[in-house]
């Protein structure tokens, strides 16, 4: 439970909850608005991913977010027709909206696919440094302050009304299109993802799949072999 303060005029109560599986991790959050006013609410998650030399993403979406130099904070928006290149080509600071709920990244280790119920989405891709981040969001950055904030995604709850959000990280092992198999030594006719199953060539041998590692949850900057950590917040 935060109690009203200098930072914020209102009295919440937010749960998290986490679900680890073997190749994924589901977090929930619902937040529950227990002052007596109306409140505005938005809720995300910030992951951090760490960026490796054959790191790419696609995110399908209709529209970025542009931002002033000074603030950062969003401006206008623009057109923007999905994101899909290596992340060493990409510079974004940018929320994006349109987006369609999933989020995928590749490289020579993993295959991560975000999901989440939010229908904004952060993205962070600093070019100079080891990290990315793809964060989804309520609302587009800084609704509270924009002229119409409902019209942006911002929330009013009235006393004792809920919100609730989801967020889903799946992590496979590396993407191969083509593999030796043991029997007959042809490659494998069907792309498949390796780390959950072994696949078949056509003869109908199997052979074992090279699989990715990864650690969910530790706090604070990602290392090389970590898939991801999270931080949280009602509003941003």
């Amino acid at each position: 439970t935060q109690r009203s303060d200098a930072h914020w005029p209102f009295t919440f109560d937010v749960m998290q909850r986490f679900e680890l599986a073997d190749d994924a991790l589901t977090v929930r959050l619902h937040f529950t608005n227990i002052d007596a006013r109306t409140q505005p609410v938005g809720l995300g998650w910030h992951p951090y991913f760490p960026k490796r030399s054959r790191s790419r993403m696609h995110v399908e979406c209709s529209g970025r977010w542009e931002s002033d130099a000074a603030t950062h904070l969003p401006t206008r928006r623009v057109a923007q027709n999905g994101i899909d290149g290596e992340l060493r080509h990409l510079n974004y600071d940018h929320c994006f909206d349109g987006w369609q709920g999933a989020a995928r990244v590749r490289d020579e280790a993993l295959s991560v696919t975000l999901t989440s119920s939010l229908p904004y989405l952060v993205v962070y891709t600093p070019p100079d440094s080891d990290y990315f981040c793809i964060e989804p969001v309520s609302h587009v950055s800084n609704a509270i302050h924009m002229a119409d904030p409902a019209a942006h995604g911002l929330v009013s709850l009235g006393a004792a009304e809920t919100m609730d959000a989801w967020m889903k990280i799946e992590v496979h092992g590396a993407w191969v299109t083509s593999l030796p198999c043991r029997g007959c030594r042809r490659a494998c006719s069907a792309n498949h993802r390796c780390g959950t199953r072994p696949s078949r060539c056509c003869t109908g041998a199997t052979f074992p799949a090279t699989r990715g590692t990864a650690s969910i949850g530790r706090v604070g900057r990602t290392r090389e072999a970590d898939t991801t950590t999270t931080r949280h917040g009602a509003g941003r």
